[in-house]
């Protein structure tokens, strides 16, 4: 009887699956200063991961190469984001936005309105040449919703600091930061994004 031995994960698809975190973690709400004090950002990394290949791990490194690209194509998912695997020779990549659905009007509404709050008369152009520079996308409406809740998250996190500065010196406090774009939010997102 022979027993087949699963293929381990890549270094190229543990730089992925890195890479890839960092975006995954800022959609799920533990970016900077989402963790809690009972949870390091590698637990909270390492319980995701043994979500999406239904098994506990101790290490990235325990992966397969088969558990890896499950774990790629589920933060691909999440983040809304195409990956391209490095030293395989040239593919295709995705076009993830095509295949995922879109904000509605009224989210790329709100959105708009919070980057004419940012950028005073200068929105339109300075939030396309984000979208695009981010992206890849020409306007709101084209973002898929993991893309536009990493855009929120930017665009609350400058005008918090903007609108901060003006009644505070520099440096700002996390937690006044936070609480600034919990309001802002509040604000424009009453009913989620």
């Amino acid at each position: 009887m022979t027993v087949a031995i699963a293929k381990p994960i890549t270094g190229p698809e543990l730089k992925a699956i890195h890479a890839l975190w960092r975006q995954v973690s800022m959609g799920l709400g533990a970016g900077d200063s989402g963790l809690g004090a009972e949870q390091t950002e590698r637990e909270l990394r390492l319980g995701w991961i043994s979500n999406v290949v239904s098994r506990p791990l101790a290490t990235s490194k325990d992966l397969s190469n088969d558990e890896a690209l499950k774990v790629i194509e589920a933060m691909k998912q999440e983040t809304g984001q195409a990956w391209r695997s490095a030293g395989r020779g040239r593919r295709r990549q995705s076009k993830i936005q095509n295949q995922k659905s879109k904000i509605s009007a009224a989210e790329a509404t709100r959105i708009a309105e919070l980057a004419a709050d940012l950028w005073g008369e200068r929105w339109n152009g300075l939030l396309a040449a984000r979208l695009q520079e981010r992206f890849r996308v020409p306007s709101p409406q084209s973002l898929a919703p993991a893309q536009a809740r990493l855009l929120v998250e930017e665009l609350l996190q400058r005008l918090a600091v903007r609108h901060i500065a003006d009644r505070h010196q520099p440096p700002i406090p996390r937690v006044e930061i936070e609480a600034e774009k919990a309001r802002l939010r509040r604000k424009y997102f009453s009913g989620g994004i």
